[in-house]
C-alpha cells in the first residue's frame, strides 16, 4: 500500500473533521512557539517538497486559518495592492522576519506560490461569468457554436432545420436546445464542443452508448450536469490540487471535463445491475462522491479514449 502524503492525511482526516482540526491547531500552535517559527515558513523551508505540494499545503494552510482570513482575502480577491498588502503583512504575522530583517528565500517561494493559488481563483471568477451568460437565439456567436457542435458530432447527417428533433440524437431535450443551457449558459455549450472537437472519437462512442436500448441516457444533457458538477468541484476547492499540479487554465479544466465524461460513461455500464434513465440522479449522486474520492486521493487524471462495448 502507497504512503499517503501529508497533505492527503490532512484533507481525509484533519480538515474534515472540525475536533481533529482543533486538536491540530493545537499541536502548531505549540509547536510554533518551541521552534519559533510557523507552518507556513517551514513549508518554505522543506526542500523535500515538490513546489506543487508546498504551494497546495499553504492553500490548505491559508483557508483553515482563523488568524489568516482578512489576508486570504486580499490575496486571491483582491487588487494587486491589496495582495501586496496581505502579503507583507503574513510575513511579519508568520515569522518570515528574523530581528525585523526578512528571510528572502521563503518569502520569494510564498509570493511565488499565493501567484499559483491566484491564478485558480480567478480562473473560477472567469469560469462563473461564463456560466452566468444565457444562451440567446439572436446572438450569432452562440448559434454558430450550436452549430458547430452539431457538426462534430453528426458530421454525416445534414440538419434539416434550426429547430428539430434531430437535435434529441445528440441527447437534447426537445427540438430547440437553447432551452436546455439556462443551468450552465454558454459554458454548458463550450465544454461540450471542447470535448467534441478534442476528443472526436471518443465523444461519438460515447454518444452511441448513451444510445443503449435499456440503459440509455441524454447525451447532451448529461454533459451540462457535468459541467454543472465540475463548477461545483472547482468552487468547494477539490480541484485545486489538479490545477496546481497542472496549470489553472480554462484548457485544463476542459481536459478534466473530458476525464469526467469518459468516467462518467464507463461508470454508468459498469453498476452491478443495468440501469435505466430513472437512475440517473442516484448514479450521479453516487458519481460524484467517487470522483471526489479520487481527487482528495491524487489519482492522476487521464481521459479514458478506449472504445468499450457495452
Amino acid at each position: 500500500m502507497n504512503k499517503l502524503s501529508e497533505d492527503i492525511i490532512l484533507d481525509k482526516y484533519v480538515y474534515s473533521s472540525s475536533f481533529v482540526l482543533k486538536i491540530y491547531k493545537m499541536i502548531k500552535f505549540v509547536l510554533g512557539k518551541l521552534s519559533n517559527s510557523s507552518e507556513l515558513l517551514r513549508l518554505c523551508q522543506n526542500e523535500k517538497l515538490r513546489e506543487t505540494k508546498i504551494t497546495y499545503r499553504i492553500d490548505q494552510t491559508l483557508f483553515y486559518s482563523n488568524k489568516l482570513k482578512t489576508e486570504r482575502i486580499k490575496l486571491l480577491n483582491g487588487t494587486k495592492e491589496q495582495l501586496e498588502e496581505a502579503y507583507e503583512q503574513i510575513l511579519r504575522k508568520k515569522k518570515f522576519y528574523i530581528n525585523n530583517t526578512e528571510i528572502r528565500d521563503e518569502s520569494k517561494i510564498l509570493m511565488k506560490c499565493i501567484l499559483r493559488l491566484k491564478e485558480t481563483y480567478d480562473l473560477q471568477d472567469v469560469l462563473t461569468k461564463r456560466a452566468n451568460i444565457a444562451y440567446d437565439s439572436s446572438n450569432k456567436e452562440h448559434e454558430d457554436k450550436l452549430m458547430e457542435l452539431w457538426k462534430l458530432m453528426k458530421d454525416e447527417e445534414k440538419l434539416t432545420a434550426r429547430k428539430s428533433e434531430q437535435w434529441q440524437t445528440i441527447g437534447f431535450q426537445g427540438i430547440d436546445p437553447a432551452t436546455d443551457f439556462r443551468g450552465m449558459g454558454i459554458l454548458g455549450l463550450e465544454q461540450l464542443i471542447y470535448f467534441a472537437q478534442n476528443f472526436n472519437d471518443t465523444a461519438k462512442h460515447v454518444l452511441s452508448c448513451s444510445h443503449h436500448k435499456i440503459s440509455w441516457y441524454s447525451f447532451a444533457i448529461t454533459g451540462i450536469n457535468l459541467t454543472a458538477l465540475e463548477l461545483e468541484l472547482l468552487r468547494e476547492r477539490y480541484l485545486q490540487y489538479y490545477l496546481i499540479s497542472h496549470e489553472a487554465s480554462i484548457e485544463s479544466f476542459n481536459e478534466f471535463y473530458c476525464y469526467l465524461f469518459t468516467e462518467f460513461n464507463n461508470y454508468w455500464f459498469k453498476r452491478p445491475e443495468p440501469v435505466t434513465v430513472m437512475d440517473f440522479n442516484d448514479v450521479f449522486k453516487s458519481f460524484k462522491g467517487k470522483i471526489i474520492k479520487n481527487l482528495t486521493d491524487q489519482i492522476p487524471i487521464i481521459v479514458d479514449t478506449d472504445k468499450k462495448k457495452y
